[in-house]
């Protein structure tokens, strides 16, 4: 190999260590099941700006002394559900430490996502667990 091979073959190196994508960042949200409601809303645009940024976000509810550790999960998934912005799941809302907290990692949605959306905005949007098979749509025929 001449001396400008060599140097081709770098390059090209290099371009394929840029072009491969950096470590997602996760950031980390903790509050009580008895936080404000006026807290909760500041908290969840802080939420939603981190995923315009493409960072995932871990949301941790804890249950306080006062406070009774029933349905955490389910406070978890309407906190969520509250949000304006498009979501996924990393993992879905799960009890955690004998149910004293309730856990969920959101990501931001996928490109594939985000064009289903746009084409039928009145669908309820996929999550991780369900099955990726296909449907066939009666407009085809």
């Amino acid at each position: 190999m001449s001396g400008k091979q060599i140097h081709e073959e770098q390059l090209k190196l290099r371009e394929k260590q840029k072009a491969k994508a950096a470590p997602v960042q996760v950031k980390e949200l903790t509050f009580s099941a008895g936080i404000a409601s006026h807290d909760l809303t500041t908290k969840l645009k802080q939420v939603e700006s981190w995923l315009e940024k493409k960072h995932h976000v871990r949301i941790t509810l804890r249950s306080g002394r006062a406070e009774p550790a029933d349905n955490l999960d389910t406070t978890l998934d309407q906190i969520v559900q509250q949000m304006e912005a498009m979501v996924g799941f990393v993992s879905k809302p799960k009890v955690i430490r004998d149910g004293q907290a309730a856990m969920c990692v959101l990501r931001p949605p996928s490109a594939k996502e985000l064009s289903q959306r746009e084409k039928n905005p009145t669908a309820a949007p996929q999550s991780d667990t369900q099955s990726k098979t296909s449907t066939v749509s009666d407009t085809d025929t």
